[in-house]
């Protein structure tokens, strides 16, 4: 059983790392467009709408619209893929470093596997590089059903990530109800902070952080259940 001390000091160390993770990602999406503009030639504005990044121009061609909707995805990709190697090797971290980067591998998941098929829906982001490469319904079709298996392989390493940060002395007994007890403190009000927060910010949500939100959460409620069987956690 931890002690109230105990569950504030998790709450504020995960709530002030996943803002930190989700203002990191942010300014990758940022930097990433800024670099796609420059070597597109982009001769519009691209500028911050809220938490949203707008680009805006009266004319475009394809390699614009690769340069600004997709080499941002790729830069996510990447990221993802190094993280996704490193994650295979035994690195130790300190506690604070290693739950940053928890929740950057969480919402690059998100990213790199959700925000793309919501865009589909919606017909924003990558759908223009796909309308505009040709791409007809079937292919964008069979583009979110790779992309939705690939999240469903991917989703369930969320809980290893983060089951170190969970406040669980050695040699203790481990259960459900000790796991689920602090999960409200590690993932839940955390990101009820940043729900809040980016609706300060930012309201009403632009379609990129609406699908980022929303994936976050559906991520973390897929975890619960599978962190709360562990028996054994290495740290």
């Amino acid at each position: 059983m931890i002690s109230i001390k105990q569950m504030i000091a998790i709450t504020l160390r995960s709530t002030i790392n996943l803002l930190a993770a989700f203002v990191f990602m942010l300014l990758l999406n940022w930097m990433f467009t800024k670099m796609g503009a420059w070597f597109s030639g982009f001769p519009g504005v691209i500028e911050w709408d809220g938490l949203q990044i707008k680009a805006m121009s009266q004319t475009w061609n394809l390699k614009q619209v690769l340069g600004i909707y997709l080499l941002p995805y790729f830069g996510f990709v990447l990221i993802y893929l190094v993280f996704s190697i490193k994650r295979q090797v035994p690195i130790k971290l300190l506690p604070p470093i290693h739950l940053f980067f928890s929740w950057v591998y969480t919402l690059l998941i998100v990213a790199v596997f959700l925000v793309p098929v919501c865009e589909l829906f919606y017909r924003n982001g990558i759908y223009y590089v796909l309308s505009w490469i040709y791409f007809n319904r079937f292919e964008k079709i069979l583009f979110v059903f790779v992309l939705l298996m690939l999240y469903m392989i991917r989703v369930f390493r969320i809980s290893p990530v983060f089951s170190s940060s969970l406040n669980i002395q050695p040699y203790t007994f481990i259960t459900g109800s000790l796991i689920l007890k602090q999960l409200p403190f590690l993932w839940y009000i955390p990101y009820l902070l940043l729900f809040l927060s980016v609706i300060v910010i930012s309201s009403p949500f632009s379609l990129h952080e609406n699908c980022l939100l929303t994936g976050l959460l559906f991520t973390l409620l897929v975890n619960t259940p599978l962190i709360a069987k562990y028996k054994v956690i290495i740290k």
